[in-house]
């Protein structure tokens, strides 16, 4: 009886989905993409979290100024296991004052005053493609409180992907 409850507990832990909480910035000094990514050693950019985040991960990104990094998203999240990039002021799940185009007087409308120090900023025009974000043939990845001046969020044979400022 003690070997059966032994393999059963054993099968019921390989089995469980790992999931990781990582964290990026620039502002912080220490910030290296050959840190492990914890909030004390975070990695420097985007790009570094896009390429390790698996299913279940989260990934809080620090307002800053993160230049012109194009970023791919390398897997794919499950439908109970979402990758998700999550962009903060201060403390990690704390939003900054987001950018929205606010219509003017004439009936255009103004385009977003970006600011870095509200939310993460990705600038995508002189990475060499004018896209900030790359969600290609992914499923299941929530992008949410990143700003993207003067580029885009790219998404191309996805099931479900999320971006949206709160």
């Amino acid at each position: 009886m003690k070997k059966l409850i032994i393999i059963a507990t054993a099968i019921t832990i390989s089995g469980m989905v790992h999931a990781a909480t990582y964290y990026v910035s620039v502002i912080n000094p220490v910030g290296s993409d050959s840190n492990p990514g914890t909030l004390a050693l975070p990695w420097l950019t985007i790009t570094k979290a896009a390429q390790s985040a698996a299913a279940g991960d989260i990934v809080y990104i620090k307002a800053g100024n993160y230049g012109h990094e194009h970023v791919v998203v390398n897997n794919s999240g499950t439908s109970s296991a979402w990758i998700r990039f999550i962009g903060y002021k201060t403390t990690p799940g704390d939003t900054g004052t987001p950018a929205w185009l606010d219509l003017n007087q004439t009936g255009g409308y103004d385009p977003p005053t970006t600011d870095p120090a509200e939310m993460p900023l990705i600038d995508g025009t002189k990475n060499g493609v004018g896209v900030g974000i790359t969600v290609s043939s992914k499923s299941y990845v929530e992008i949410k409180n990143i700003q993207v001046s003067r580029g885009c969020l790219h998404t191309r044979g996805y099931r479900s992907v999320w971006q949206y400022n709160t």
